[in-house]
C-alpha cells in the first residue's frame, strides 16, 4: 500500500478516536424516580457534576434506559446532584446528592432517586413501554 494512503488512514482514524473517546473513569448511572415512593410518569431529570450540566427524559418513572444512561467522569468522593423537574402531578423542590465511590469506576449503577414533594401521579396507572416492532415480518 502507497505511505500516503497509510499515513492518511492513520490520520482519520486518530482524528475519529478523538472525537468519540471515552470519557476518563465514566460512571454511568440508571434507575427509577419516584416522589413519596409513588411512580411520576414523564418527566425531566436534571444532574449536576462540577461544572457539568445535564437533563434525561424520564420516561414511566426510569431514566438513563437503554444507550441514554447518564454518563459522568471524575474522581473519588466527587458529587452528582439530581433535581427533579415537576411535571403535572409530581413536585419536588429536593435535590439528591450521591457521591462517587472508587468501587464505581467504570462501572454502570443502577442509582433509584426518591424524591419528597407531592405528587398524586401514583394514582394514575403508568402505561407500559411498547416495545414491539411496528415492521411486518
Amino acid at each position: 500500500m502507497n505511505k500516503k494512503i497509510i499515513f492518511y488512514i492513520s490520520m482519520l482514524l486518530i482524528t475519529i478516536g478523538s472525537i468519540f473517546a471515552i470519557p476518563e473513569n465514566p460512571k454511568n448511572f440508571y434507575g427509577d424516580v419516584t416522589v413519596n415512593g409513588k411512580e411520576i410518569g414523564n418527566a425531566t431529570l436534571n444532574y449536576y457534576f462540577g461544572d457539568e450540566f445535564g437533563t434525561k427524559p424520564v420516561i414511566n418513572s426510569k431514566y438513563g434506559q437503554r444507550f441514554d444512561k447518564i454518563i459522568v467522569s471524575g474522581e473519588n468522593l466527587q458529587t452528582i446532584t439530581f433535581e427533579l423537574v415537576a411535571n403535572s402531578c409530581a413536585n419536588s423542590n429536593q435535590k439528591i446528592n450521591h457521591s462517587i465511590d472508587i468501587e464505581d469506576i467504570d462501572k454502570t449503577i443502577k442509582l433509584d432517586l426518591n424524591f419528597k414533594g407531592t405528587n398524586t401521579c401514583g394514582d394514575t396507572p403508568i402505561e407500559p413501554e411498547d416495545n414491539t416492532d411496528d415492521e411486518g415480518g
